[in-house]
């Protein structure tokens, strides 16, 4: 399913007329998504990271490996937090996710001089406050549904794999 939910990004970001790497692999590291489009004459960068779960079991940001220890708990651990760990946790998230120092090269060298914005497209999360964390750290929060909505509602046929995808929901809607 990520690939498919991938795909289906991408298509609705060639809609609003950005070319896009998907999948860009960066030693052990991967940007989902890098577009760039011109608007007005000016180039506009975004960076994408796509996480789509239908049956969420735990939490989205993992713990630090530092903080895992200093809890006794795994990384991954569904045990409650705190808001303040889970700022914490969604902070390590985004500096891994969206500026980490080889990704901010790819940026740079994908396009000198252009700002990226970064955007995270999320499926269904058992704890909305680590998207509410996210969004305060800078990055802009889609939910998937909005993503398919405006990918069947016609606005926009690139042609691509994921408007085959986005036609075949369209269908059976």
């Amino acid at each position: 399913m990520p690939l498919l939910a991938e795909q289906l990004v991408e298509e609705w970001l060639h809609g609003q007329g950005h070319f896009t790497i998907r999948g860009l692999k960066l030693g052990v590291h991967e940007a989902d998504l890098l577009g760039v489009r011109f608007v007005g004459g000016k180039a506009e960068g975004i960076h994408v990271e796509v996480s789509i779960s239908t049956n969420p079991v735990g939490y989205m940001c993992n713990l630090t490996a530092k903080d895992s220890k200093s809890l006794g708990i795994a990384v991954g651990s569904a045990k409650r937090r705190s808001d303040d760990l889970l700022q914490k946790t969604a902070a390590a998230w985004v500096e891994k996710k969206f500026c980490h120092p080889r990704k901010a090269e790819a940026k740079r060298q994908l396009a000198r001089g252009v700002e990226f914005r970064n955007v995270f497209v999320h499926g269904l999360v058992n704890y909305p406050a680590e998207l509410a964390h996210i969004a305060s750290l800078g990055v802009d929060v889609v939910p998937f549904e909005r993503v398919l909505a405006e990918c069947q509602s016609g606005a926009f046929k690139t042609g691509g794999a994921g408007a085959d995808i986005a036609s075949l929901l369209a269908f059976t809607a």
